[in-house]
């Protein structure tokens, strides 16, 4: 494990950091991922395809539009960045595709206005923090809801996350392994990057596509979504994901 004991005026290796979800350093060091051996392969093997899943999150600029212009009611999105439109999502589902996760949805707002009486019957888990990221906190939230849920049917999982540092260690889970995998090869070995998640956002656009038609053909603004809209979307592309993609 990385020593703790490093100056905090020192700067961090670049190794260190993730700007993906823009987590400290020190985050980073004391992060302690699971190590990817042979014994950690023979661990995995004891699942079998129906309990061992992956679970990744993704960006969602949910008003851009699918010709990818990235200008936006008069606003330039520098850097990739529009967090006003702005969610991220957390996708999961097991090997087979026999089994997908109710998608976890960050947003900015707590309680979005569009969000008045409905909050309880979202079909996504809906957390929010002032950048629309994932933090450890709710991913460990996340955990713990499913681990109970795994815990009242008798069920057991092994759950494949990169290692990230907003995917921290949780301690004192009942019905949930989790394995890391090794830095600088999620593009390789992370199953939701071989095509689960442009799959989801794919069906996404279409939707978009379909519901900016419908507001045409009704005399409604065209050109923004409420994140309320965006959730509903996402919900029904992540039904249209199939087994065979």
């Amino acid at each position: 494990m990385p020593s703790r004991s490093r100056s905090p005026s020192r700067p961090a290796p670049a190794a260190s950091r993730c700007p993906r979800h823009r987590a400290s350093a020190r985050a980073a060091r004391s992060l302690v991922a699971a190590p990817y051996t042979v014994a950690g392969a023979v661990k995995i093997r004891r699942y079998t395809p129906e309990e061992i899943f992956n679970a990744d999150e993704t960006g969602l600029f949910y008003n851009l539009t699918p010709d990818k212009t990235l200008k936006f009611k008069g606003e330039e999105c520098k850097g990739g960045k529009l967090p006003k439109t702005r969610i991220t999502v957390l996708v999961a589902a097991n090997m087979t595709g026999s089994c997908k996760r109710k998608l976890l949805v960050i947003g900015k707002a707590k309680k979005p206005r569009c969000f008045k009486n409905i909050l309880q019957s979202l079909p996504v888990t809906y957390e929010n923090n002032t950048r629309s990221w994932m933090t450890s906190q709710i991913f460990e939230k996340w955990l713990r809801i499913w681990d109970a849920e795994l815990k009242s049917g008798g069920n057991k999982i092994l759950l494949l996350v990169d290692n990230c540092p907003a995917h921290s260690v949780v301690s004192n889970l009942k019905c949930i392994r989790l394995v890391f995998l090794p830095p600088n090869v999620t593009s390789v070995l992370q199953p939701m990057d071989q095509g689960v998640i442009k799959a989801l956002k794919t069906q996404y656009r279409k939707l978009q596509v379909l519901q900016m038609i419908q507001n045409i053909e009704n005399s409604k603004d065209t050109k923004s979504l409420r994140v309320l809209d965006a959730i509903l979307m996402i919900s029904e592309a992540w039904e249209k994901v199939t087994q065979t993609l």
